[in-house]
């Protein structure tokens, strides 16, 4: 997180002469990138949980004892999701901690096929089967990843 100190002079004028000269401090945070994606995205995630279970700021607050106002920090942007926030929030949602740090950028994100294609086809084609054609599939993917073990394993 990198923050910027602006100086800004406003001017005010009074048909056309100076009449006061003030100069306004403010500070304001610099996210580059991936950082500013994953506020976004994090925002764009506790917001649907919320709607999941029918919560509002101060319900989300009330169950992960934190004052409303940080929650509502945290959801416009003013405030970057931290460590305790993301835990208060994993045990309101009953979730483990670890999944919220992830999702807010805290702790990186678990190697796997997420960014895989493959992976994600097989996951669309899956939402287009019956449970029973999904049962059918799993047990198939069982038996492969067994036959893989054994074959690994030294005899």
């Amino acid at each position: 997180m990198t923050l910027l100190a602006i100086v800004v002079t406003i001017l005010y004028h009074e048909s056309h002469r100076l009449v006061n000269i003030q100069t306004v401090f403010f500070t304001t945070k610099i996210t580059i990138g991936k950082n500013f994606n994953m506020e976004k995205e994090f925002i764009t995630w506790l917001t649907a949980e919320m709607q999941l279970h029918g919560w509002n700021n101060s319900e989300l607050a009330r169950r992960a004892n934190l004052v409303p106002s940080t929650v509502s920090m945290v959801l416009s942007g003013q405030n970057r999701p931290g460590l305790d926030f993301c835990v208060s929030i994993a045990q309101a949602f009953q979730e483990p901690p670890e999944k919220i740090l992830r999702q807010a950028g805290l702790l990186p994100p678990l190697p796997g096929p997420e960014e895989d294609i493959r992976f994600r086809d097989v996951l669309e084609i899956l939402k287009r089967l019956t449970s029973e054609e999904r049962d059918a599939v799993l047990e198939y993917v069982m038996w492969r990843f067994q036959r893989q073990e054994a074959k690994r394993q030294p005899d």
